[in-house]
């Protein structure tokens, strides 16, 4: 049987503490040199640091003529060019990455 304090150091590990800020920021799913097709997807996914830091922000594109990304990162190719697709985190101050989505 475990003690509350063996439960409470298991559950701080899954725990997200809201004082704590995003430090970085990365994309995973960009593929630069792969070009989209129209009307293809491609799932981007946010990762935040520290590991605490809430897992929360807000996707947006340079240009929508060329690709969309939803609020959950699935980015939909539109129309030949090229568009930067942006994650802001939700916490710190103006920790973002990018990554350049290019429709063929």
């Amino acid at each position: 049987i475990d003690t509350v304090a063996n439960v409470e150091a298991i559950l701080a590990g899954y725990c997200i503490d809201p004082d704590v800020s995003a430090t970085s920021v990365s994309i995973s799913g960009c593929l630069p040199a792969t070009p989209l097709a129209a009307l293809a997807t491609r799932q981007l996914t946010a990762t935040i640091l520290p590991s605490g830091a809430p897992q929360a922000g807000t996707w947006t594109t340079s240009n929508a003529a060329v690709a969309t990304v939803s609020v959950g990162g699935l980015v939909t190719a539109v129309a030949t060019g090229t568009a930067t697709i942006t994650f802001t985190a939700s916490t710190g101050t103006a920790v973002t990455t990018t990554c350049v989505i290019t429709v063929s």
